[in-house]
């Protein structure tokens, strides 16, 4: 008896330690086992979600009903050689706007930079003139069809060489002659489109406006950092609370949201996961839009301006996995379901088409690991009536990373039929790996 109970003490006190290893370094058994588990409620309402997505220059007229269809862009920011005309300029807007497409008109870049060494050009820190009569054509022309970006990167010696400072100024007098114009009360302003988050930047910037009686409508950053496990999606999130923090500390400044109008970096411009993270992010920031930075492909060809919808088609036309992961989210802004992941292992979005009789979960597995075990636990079943067959259809795609090479289509791995009872609470058969986005259907 005695024997019985000193290894009963040893048991408990075994079990003590471990759980006080767990606690000591954040971890729960999902993490140490690597399993993850995505809860789904049924009885939840489904809600239309704003779309986070939107791209930058590249564009085709040709394709933009099918783009605007399939992959539901909120935004799309402009400028460049390729509109080079007013009857241009007015071609792509009105294509845009009657799609429902916000565009981004950047400023700065049809006045060009001094790294082109341009033979006339006049730099705006020395004498804005040249830069403010531009301004005032492209305002008269458009009005308050779109958003003004008034330059581009200025933290970056690319497109700015002066002080932060001259930069501030030169915003102040663009703002002051856009409000100065009919009906430029309500125009649409955004900056500082610095190349990355840079907090004290922002700081600076935000007071300057509030110091200068600047009214910005929206503040912005491009944001290129990659997204690819639970600690990125972290940072970007507590970076987020930060700058909004900023923004409370100037209600005068009148900041009604902020946009990222660059986001993706070169290292994940074709990455299928990337999209997913940053748009699930993003949305619950309470962030009002985004937009995908181009880069140049293998071949040193920008893709901005070769009709690849910065990277999510090859050049003659052919979808990437990239591309998959954009329509399967603008799919899902419909019908969204809420749903919840039981640890940082795993994000998920999910919807509910319930004219279709059909569950869709997109998931990404955001651990250290390659491999993470997934398990479905989905209350309330009895609500997808699915057209009241007994059994219900489980499907599992990866879509992987093909990087530049073109996917015709999502990959099927597996297809089971289950009774409603085994959906409930449900062990995927097939590990999922960080570099691909995995997609579920139920019907």
């Amino acid at each position: 008896m005695k024997k019985l109970l000193v290894t009963h003490k040893y048991k408990i006190s075994v079990l003590l330690v471990l759980a006080m290893f767990f606690l000591y370094n954040g971890l729960t058994y999902s993490n140490v086992f690597n399993t993850g588990t995505v809860y789904i409620d049924l009885n939840n309402n489904t809600y239309t979600q704003r779309s986070m997505s939107g791209f930058l220059h590249t564009f085709n007229n040709d394709k933009l009903e099918d783009i605007s269809n399939d992959l539901e862009p909120a935004y799309w920011r402009i400028g460049g050689d390729w509109i080079k005309t007013t009857e241009e300029r007015n071609k792509v807007i009105d294509s845009f706007i009657s799609r429902g497409i916000k565009p981004i008109l950047i400023l700065s870049s049809p006045y060009k930079y001094k790294r082109m060494n341009i033979k006339g050009w006049v730099d705006p820190s020395d004498n804005a003139q040249p830069f403010l009569d531009l301004v005032k054509k492209l305002y008269l022309e458009q009005g308050n069809r779109v958003i003004y970006d008034v330059w581009n990167e200025p933290d970056h010696r690319n497109y700015w060489q002066e002080s932060d400072t001259s930069f501030f100024i030169l915003f102040k007098k663009v703002h002051d002659l856009i409000r100065s114009l009919p009906n430029g009360q309500s125009a649409s302003i955004t900056g500082p489109s610095i190349a990355g988050l840079n907090k004290d930047y922002l700081s600076r910037f935000i007071k300057f406006c509030n110091d200068n009686n600047i009214r910005l409508d929206y503040l912005n950053w491009h944001y290129m950092a990659a997204i690819n496990n639970s600690a990125s999606l972290d940072n970007l999130n507590r970076e987020i609370a930060s700058v909004k923090k900023i923004i409370s500390q100037y209600p005068n400044v009148g900041i009604k949201s902020i946009i990222l109008p660059e986001i993706i970096g070169e290292a994940q411009q074709y990455s299928p996961t990337a999209p997913i993270l940053f748009f699930k992010t993003l949305e619950e920031n309470d962030i009002e839009g985004s937009c995908k930075a181009c880069w140049n492909n293998s071949k040193g060809i920008n893709n901005c301006f070769n009709n690849s919808l910065d990277g999510l088609f090859t050049e003659d036309g052919q979808t990437r996995s990239v591309w998959w992961a954009y329509q399967l989210y603008a799919k899902s802004l419909k019908f969204r379901l809420k749903s919840v992941t039981d640890n940082n292992l795993m994000a998920s979005i999910c919807s509910l088409n319930k004219e279709q009789d059909t569950l869709t979960v997109l998931l990404v597995n955001t651990s250290n690991n390659n491999q993470l075990t997934c398990n479905l636990r989905i209350k309330n079943i009895s609500r997808l009536k699915l057209r009241n067959k007994s059994r219900i259809v489980f499907s599992l795609f990866e879509i992987p990373d093909t990087s530049e090479s073109p996917l015709e289509k999502p990959n099927l791995i597996y297809t089971s039929t289950l009774k409603y009872e085994d959906i409930q609470n449900y062990k995927i058969n097939t590990k999922l790996n960080k570099t691909s986005l995995y997609l579920i259907q139920i019907h």
